[in-house]
């Protein structure tokens, strides 16, 4: 009887209603808004939390879908022993989760964006311009394949997003001890972006970025009075970018200057 209930079992899972994915019968949609205000489509959310679980600092998919249920079950007025909770490391709900139709039992629940807050920067590949690519080998299928994309933002911050199979640096560790496939935000100063693309791409290509200059060029320290409306521009700038004045000032200067 058992070994039937077995041979069951693996027979629903097997069938599109019964896998963890879009497709699965009890799937619900929901519609999250991320700090940015920015809309994200979720179809089954325990499986869009499984494969976003970075954009949350690496926290677990069940505690993400925990943390979005919540705040369902806030709308809904049924949380009556705890606190309203209306969001979930900075995201909300626009609405209650709706049946799916038809269509989404072929939605990849797969964001293209990678997004992460370090030390109050936020760094966004959807965002900030892409600057060099690189990549290990061309065997995508090994264990140790990686790429990395070098990324500048609107701040003049550099950062590289790098995705890597198995047994590279970019793996992250499952449940069951086994390593996967996975991505990072790595934080960079300028001098090491640039050592970055020269070791990776050369010195041709790391002029083409960052442009030719004298050796012995040093650093200037330099004093500037800004009239009041652009002060209160700039101020909003930096306010919405989540950065320095000195890296705004510099930022607007290398984009006038090259």
């Amino acid at each position: 009887m058992q070994t039937l209930q077995s041979i069951g079992t693996s027979a629903a899972l097997e069938l599109p209603a019964g896998q963890k994915g879009p497709q699965n019968r009890e799937a619900l949609v929901w519609q999250l808004i991320d700090p940015d205000g920015n809309t994200h489509k979720a179809v089954n959310l325990l499986d869009w939390a499984r494969k976003n679980h970075l954009l949350f600092e690496d926290v677990a998919a069940k505690r993400i879908a925990e943390g979005f249920k919540a705040i369902a079950t806030s709308i809904r007025g049924t949380r009556l022993k705890s606190r309203p909770v209306t969001s979930y490391k900075g995201w909300q709900l626009a609405g209650l989760p709706t049946p799916k139709m038809t269509d989404d039992d072929n939605f990849d629940n797969t964001e293209d964006t990678m997004r992460k807050k370090i030390n109050g920067s936020r760094y966004d590949t959807d965002t900030a311009k892409k600057m060099a690519h690189w990549e290990s080998d061309q065997d995508y299928t090994s264990f140790t394949h990686c790429e990395e994309t070098l990324y500048r933002t609107k701040a003049g911050k550099w950062f590289i997003h790098g995705t890597g199979n198995a047994a590279t640096v970019y793996a992250v560790r499952r449940g069951d001890g086994w390593t996967a496939p996975g991505e990072q935000i790595v934080p960079l100063s300028e001098e090491v972006a640039r050592s970055w693309v020269l070791e990776h791409l050369g010195e041709e290509q790391c002029d083409a970025i960052f442009g030719t200059g004298s050796e012995d060029a040093k650093d200037v320290q330099a004093t500037v009075y800004i009239p009041g409306p652009l002060a209160e521009k700039m101020a909003a700038r930096i306010d919405a970018e989540q950065c320095s004045r000195n890296e705004l000032i510099l930022q607007a200067l290398r984009e006038y200057l090259k």
